[in-house]
């Protein structure tokens, strides 16, 4: 450290002797020079340097975040183009025009929506980049994560999510089952994951993290099953049309990371009325950032795929989805996490309440606290001494 500190010395002392013979000129001297003639004596380059940084610094920053922009326009670009061949409502609007998406955190998130089309409520397109502005930042974090992997719990990476709501309204529907619940055979979990971002789905989606983790001849060599129920397995199969899916899988499996269908939270609530509140069912689909028009296409795919299986859903006969025996397994499951939150929340509210105590006591009665830790001391020494005997 020391020798950082000389070092950073010397280098202002050579700073310094860059304009020595203009501190050294008397000032009658210099006041008798015109403007040109005390630029010619004085030495601009610690100046000139300072100006250089800053404009490296502009035109890092203005690259990085066009680059982002760059990279939103063209992902954006293509889905939406998608998305408005199937829904009504695509994107958002302000002051009278169609914004393709809204950018947030200095354009490192940006985010599109869709709305209108019969089984399916809404899909919400989210693309996270890094802060390519600032690469300075992008370094450090990247070699804190290297060194103190523990201390960070999500991915430093560039992801698209794809969040796909049913709505279990079919063409012609009335108006009125719009406001019904979704019926109980949407809630289950049931993902596919690629081996390659399987513990970080588990870490980064607490409902993940309940789930069975199976290797199966019926996908390609690069995906598990990751399910409650080994049995809600085959829904991929037995509920998707279209494009046959283990091609679909094998052309996608340098971008996709996971389809995960659910209807509980990614994040561990921590009261039951957080839990009663994020239970919604929907479909995730998690993908690496990508431009190619060709990935994009089949990203696009993908999306048709989990259409399918909402649309056969709203069909089909809960039973077909949801067995006896699987229907109960689901609601234990769902059951038991909440018992857990719930107990949780008791032990927290039993401990403040304790320390509340304790507070009162000192204020109102500094010698009953005293007594009290005496009497603690004392059947700590009382304790001790049965230990050593």
């Amino acid at each position: 450290m020391s020798a950082f500190i000389k070092s950073l010395g010397d280098l202002f002392e050579k700073g310094n002797q860059l304009n020595l013979p203009y501190y050294l000129t008397p000032y009658e001297q210099i006041s008798e020079m015109s403007i040109w003639e005390r630029c010619k004596l004085y030495n601009f380059t610690f100046e000139a340097g300072c100006v250089i940084v800053l404009l490296l610094l502009l035109f890092v920053f203005s690259f990085g975040k066009n680059t982002n922009v760059n990279t939103a326009n063209k992902i954006y670009g293509y889905l939406n183009d998608y998305l408005k061949t199937e829904f009504s409502t695509v994107a958002f609007y302000r002051k009278g025009e169609n914004t393709p998406y809204v950018e947030e955190n200095s354009n490192t998130f940006f985010t599109s929506f869709a709305t209108g089309r019969a089984y399916i409520e809404s899909v919400t397109v989210r693309t996270e980049l890094l802060a390519k502005f600032n690469p300075l930042s992008i370094f450090v974090e990247r070699l804190l994560r290297y060194y103190f992997a523990y201390l960070f719990t999500d991915a430093a990476v560039e992801n698209i999510e794809i969040t796909i709501k049913p709505n279990n309204v079919p063409l012609n529907a009335p108006v009125k089952k719009l406001e019904e619940p979704l019926p109980s055979k949407y809630s289950f979990i049931s993902a596919i994951v690629s081996k390659s971002c399987m513990n970080k789905s588990r870490v980064n989606n607490y409902y993940m993290g309940l789930t069975q983790v199976v290797e199966s001849p019926n996908l390609p060599i690069e995906y598990i099953f990751m399910s409650e129920s080994n049995q809600l397995n085959s829904i991929f199969k037995k509920l998707g049309s279209g494009n046959d899916l283990n091609t679909l899988l094998k052309k996608s499996s340098s971008f996709l990371n996971y389809i995960a269908f659910t209807d509980l939270p990614s994040e561990k609530p921590l009261t039951d009325t957080e839990w009663e509140k994020n239970l919604e069912p929907r479909c995730v689909i998690s993908t690496k950032v990508t431009t190619d028009p060709k990935e994009l296409k089949l990203i696009t795919e993908l999306i048709d795929f989990v259409f399918t299986i909402y649309e056969h859903l709203s069909e089909t006969d809960m039973s077909v989805v949801l067995s006896g025996d699987i229907s109960k397994k689901v609601k234990n499951l769902r059951t038991q996490e909440l018992n857990k939150i719930v107990k949780t929340m008791k032990e927290v509210a039993l401990e403040m309440a304790k320390e509340k105590k304790q507070e009162d006591m000192k204020k109102t009665n500094p010698q009953a606290e005293a007594a009290l830790l005496a009497k603690r001391e004392r059947r700590k020494k009382h304790r001790q001494q049965k230990g050593a005997m």
